[in-house]
């Protein structure tokens, strides 16, 4: 709905991209201005090239995919060494995200810097009292 690239815009981030796979949330994030760009596309196919990006918010979107490996693997993929990726993710995940990051740690790609939470009211979640946040960094390769 636009509500994250609102917050960032606000911040003084002077490009922020949006992604949704629903043409009606674009529409949503549209009419709020925010963003440099908007596009339609599917987490697990994003049209982004490698070490593009300098951050990654997302807010509301690994309830309803999952923390799949190959989902966060792609997110961190687009991080340049150094880049942020916040996400968010009901209770119940939060344990199997640790497990698949793993993985992504041990090859000493990512460091795990918060698990935070649990949080209420964040922006597109069904059930708000039971999300967390957590925060990685891409390590120098």
């Amino acid at each position: 709905t636009g509500s994250v690239g609102s917050l960032l815009a606000s911040a003084g981030i002077a490009c922020v991209v949006g992604v949704d796979f629903s043409s009606g949330m674009l529409a949503a994030a549209h009419s709020r201005r925010a963003y440099s760009s908007l596009v339609q596309a599917d987490l697990r196919h994003l049209p982004f090239a490698p070490f593009s990006m300098d951050a990654i918010f997302c807010i509301g979107v690994l309830d309803h995919v999952g923390p799949h490996p190959r989902i966060l693997a792609g997110l961190v993929r687009l991080l340049r060494p150094g880049g942020i990726l916040v996400a968010s993710l009901e209770g119940a995940l939060r344990d199997s995200v640790g497990l698949v990051l793993q993985p992504l740690v041990a090859a000493q790609i990512v460091a795990t810097i918060e698990m935070l939470g649990p949080f209420k009211g964040l922006p597109g979640s069904e059930h708000p009292e039971q999300d967390y946040v957590v925060v990685l960094e891409t390590l120098c390769t």
